[in-house]
């Protein structure tokens, strides 16, 4: 069993959490658990109970006997009360200074390594953040609505609870809804193909209502990711409506922004980070 103390970072989404353990900048392994770790969701309790999970797997599997530092990227934790709240439970819990940021500002700071930057992620929620070149953060998107955020994928696997006519089986989860539409509009089933259209407009306008400056453009999310046809949608709305954002590849992995922001933090550095996001 090795004495190292090392840093264990958390990426907690609306359907897994996910931990990386770092050495340093080198990952030595990860671990992830299929439950949901949005505090704003489902609950702090619940939302704790994944993360925790994940940690303990993460030090058993690895055989480290501590942390020297817990970094938490969370989805809905984008306000200050949530944060508080998992930071102050994850560090009663550890032992360690929890620092605890939101999904979208974990991907923000991994992104690009300085100057402006956009991000967009359509996963189980819906969230924009820009930083502009005066290091100031603008925010769209992300309230995390009962019915969920337009264009996420709550709200579309709620769009087809409500406009499916046929029984679909309880038993589906968002994420199985989302892979139904997927197939369903691929096979050219007209409301599928709206569907994934209005999420289209609806990320645009999240993008839209940010200010217009160029910046690279970093996607990301479940959503984004896994579904063809709403990146077939998306791009050329976003290249005839929004040519000042450039598409990029982010710089480090999206969880590798909350790692970087709680050294900073705790270094004393100045950065975007000091600044209210608005």
């Amino acid at each position: 069993m090795s004495g190292v103390q090392v840093d264990v970072v958390l990426d907690a989404g609306g359907s897994r959490v996910r931990g990386f353990l770092y050495e340093g900048n080198e990952c030595l392994g990860e671990y992830a658990v299929m439950r949901p770790g949005n505090p704003r969701r489902v609950g702090l309790d619940r939302a704790l109970g994944a993360m925790e999970e994940v940690v303990d797997g993460l030090l058993s599997r690895s055989g480290h006997p501590g942390m020297h530092r817990l970094a938490c990227g969370v989805a809905g934790a984008g306000e200050p009360d949530w944060r508080n709240a998992l930071s102050d439970a994850l560090s009663r819990r550890f032992l360690v200074d929890a620092f605890v940021c939101s999904d979208a500002e974990s991907l923000l700071e991994a992104a690009v390594p300085e100057g402006p930057v956009c991000v967009l992620i359509a996963g189980t929620g819906a969230i924009a953040l820009m930083r502009d070149g005066q290091g100031e953060v603008h925010r769209s998107g992300g309230a995390g609505l009962p019915g969920g955020d337009p264009g996420s994928g709550l709200w579309l696997a709620r769009q087809i609870r409500m406009q499916v006519t046929e029984d679909l089986p309880e038993s589906l989860t968002d994420f199985d809804l989302g892979l139904l539409a997927e197939q369903r509009a691929q096979n050219g089933d007209p409301l599928s193909r709206s569907l994934f259209e209005s999420a289209a407009h609806h990320l645009l306008a999240l993008l839209k209502d940010l200010p217009a400056e160029p910046a690279p453009l970093v996607l990301h999310g479940g959503l984004m990711e896994n579904t063809t046809i709403l990146k077939e949608r998306f791009l050329p709305l976003l290249a005839r409506d929004i040519p000042h954002l450039r598409l990029a590849p982010s710089w480090r992995p999206p969880h590798w922004g909350a790692l970087n922001l709680s050294r900073r933090e705790d270094a004393g550095e100045s950065s975007w980070w000091a600044w209210d996001v608005g």
